[in-house]
């Protein structure tokens, strides 16, 4: 059985659920009869922040790029990946979820 796994989770900043994602994949890693595929999703546009508490235009100028990568990836990305690996099962542990297909 192929598993896809989609771990953009991790390109955050560390949770109880990047924790959990990181040990379900080295989990399923050791078992026999699986073979694991995991994929990052896209990278986030930053910059350097000089410690402001308020978001300023800058910050905003990185957001919309940012949620237009997001959601092109739950849209289409990681549907596509998963069918080009040929994958039995997609699981998106970061509580999104991609459109469904066959």
């Amino acid at each position: 059985m192929k598993v896809f796994v989609d771990t953009a989770i991790l390109r955050r900043p560390a949770t109880g659920t990047s924790r959990w994602v990181r040990g379900l994949t080295n989990a399923l890693a050791t078992e026999p009869d699986m073979e694991l595929v995991t994929s990052l999703g896209p990278t986030r546009i930053e910059w350097f922040r000089s410690g402001s508490t308020r978001p300023g235009l800058r910050d905003w100028f990185n957001r919309v790029p940012n949620v237009v990568r997001q959601r092109w990836w739950y849209e289409f990305g990681v549907r596509h990946l998963a069918g080009r690996e040929q994958a039995d099962v997609l699981l998106m542990p970061a509580n999104m979820a991609a459109r469904r297909g066959r």
